[in-house]
């Protein structure tokens, strides 16, 4: 967690760097990076990714609903693969 220049990403990283040097090979640690998964989504013509793509557009966050249902679909890829992960970027707005 941090405001916006404190280096999440670069933090996020090093920790799923760390914790890959003690875990054995083939069960990696991911970083599911919530930008990331937001603009790809934004760029599938589906309807979800229209949705993501008219907040990005109108300079607005994107809903909370919508940033919850790309997540869970991250995570469970990541459950599914038997993989660990590391959320950044979540949540996206102040509460």
């Amino acid at each position: 967690m941090g405001a916006p220049g404190t280096k999440r990403e670069e933090n996020a990283n090093a920790i799923k760097d760390d914790l890959n040097k003690m875990t054995k090979k083939g069960d990696e640690w991911r970083v599911i990076h919530t930008g990331e998964l937001l603009k790809r989504t934004s760029e599938k013509k589906t309807e979800l990714g229209n949705k993501i793509k008219a907040c990005m557009i109108a300079n607005q966050y994107v809903e909370d609903e919508f940033v919850i249902e790309v997540v869970q679909g991250a995570i469970k890829e990541c459950e599914d693969a038997k993989k660990s992960w590391i959320l950044q970027g979540f949540p996206r707005t102040k509460i």
